[in-house]
């Protein structure tokens, strides 16, 4: 296409010498003008206040210029980036969301023509001030992670037991590589790391998944759990609830294990690229879905970590401030492991997440 573009244009162009050179008038032809160029980028981005849902950012003028262009964009990129224009050299932006970190940069315009967008400059909003409360006892009374802490990170491992549906080790690491951002978050806020990126794990000799009923728990043999870790893994069935839709990945609160299902990987309507894993990490780590009525576990944010299709949120399954504040009462910096809860203990606990109503369908994320 682009040759064809220029043929054309040489070819016109060899037409207007021709007739310039055989006309009665003897004109030569004129030199082509050149264009004028664009503005260049503005220089010294700053931000001048910080607030919990709002920038406010200035830059020096640009002479050429008539208008600005400002792109806020949040540093893990889990929501919509914002764009907006004008004609001064300051902007403010609100209805960001606390406690979330932003990359901003400006570009100048004159017209049509815009510049190259400047540096860009890391920042972030506020984090609102918060107080524990038994966020603590809550989340020992649910799983058996938070009573293995002792300071050091909560390692997430993947067993490498998935089915070819067109998954490869590169989606295995993709999910780590999620845990990582959300383990970045979590120590930028609380000034210490919580949990830790993990590893792809060959299947140890003698592996096995299998389930014990259809929804109720998932069994796996030839692997030993080992202290402060959380291990994802695959088990080929459908737990279904009572309406007969499927499930696509669950946490089994008692032995810090979380599994994805054959709905989650083999069927349409759900991506192995949402960060679904993150959710179910926080269950483990002592967090139940908000509307759950047992009083064992933190509620998990309506605004952040958990979904539904009728509340798209622009935080998919991503913790917020507050998901992390509450998970810092639950370990802090500061701790010592407490004795474990019996077994039949935290198994009696998993029974009310096997309800229909509480179990929770992947939905999409927010349109892009």
């Amino acid at each position: 296409m682009t040759s064809k573009v220029v043929s054309r244009s040489l070819a016109a162009f060899g037409m207007a010498l021709s007739l310039g050179a055989c006309g009665s008038d003897g004109g030569t032809p004129r030199a082509p003008t050149t264009p004028t160029p664009p503005p260049p980028p503005p220089e010294g981005l700053t931000v001048v206040e910080q607030t919990e849902t709002g920038l406010t950012l200035e830059w020096e003028p640009v002479a050429t210029a008539t208008e600005y262009r400002v792109h806020v964009e949040t540093l893990r990129g889990i929501e919509e980036p914002i764009a907006a224009r004008t004609s001064e050299t300051s902007l403010t932006v609100s209805d960001l969301h606390r406690g979330a970190r932003y990359l901003v940069a400006v570009a100048s315009l004159r017209g049509s023509e815009a510049s190259e967008t400047g540096p860009e400059v890391e920042t972030h909003t506020l984090v609102p001030e918060y107080t524990c409360g038994s966020e603590y006892d809550l989340a020992r009374d649910l799983a058996i992670v938070p009573h293995e802490w002792n300071g050091s990170p909560i390692r997430v491992d993947i067993i490498d037991n998935m089915p070819q549906y067109g998954l490869s080790l590169t989606n295995l690491e993709a999910q780590l590589g999620r845990i990582e951002r959300m383990a970045e978050d979590i120590e930028w806020q609380l000034g210490y790391p919580v949990i830790e990126r993990g590893e792809v794990i060959p299947q140890p000799e003698g592996f096995s998944v299998r389930s014990e009923c259809d929804n109720c728990s998932v069994v796996v043999e030839g692997w030993e759990r080992q202290p402060r870790t959380v291990v994802a893994l695959y088990a080929d069935q459908n737990p279904k609830r009572e309406d007969g839709s499927s499930i696509g990945m669950w946490a089994q609160f008692w032995d810090g294990l979380t599994v994805w299902f054959r709905f989650a990987l083999a069927e349409p309507g759900f991506n192995l690229n949402w960060a679904v894993l993150n959710h179910e990490v926080f269950h483990l780590l002592g967090f139940k879905h908000p509307d759950n009525p047992d009083p064992a576990g933190i509620a998990m944010n309506y605004e952040s970590m958990y979904s539904t299709p009728e509340r798209r949120v622009r935080f998919y399954h991503y913790a917020d401030w507050q998901d992390i504040a509450e998970l810092g009462c639950a370990f802090p910096k500061n701790a010592t492991p407490t004795p474990e809860p019996t077994l039949r203990r935290l198994r009696a606990r998993m029974k009310p997440y096997a309800k229909p109503e509480v179990w929770h369908e992947p939905t999409a994320p927010p349109a892009r």
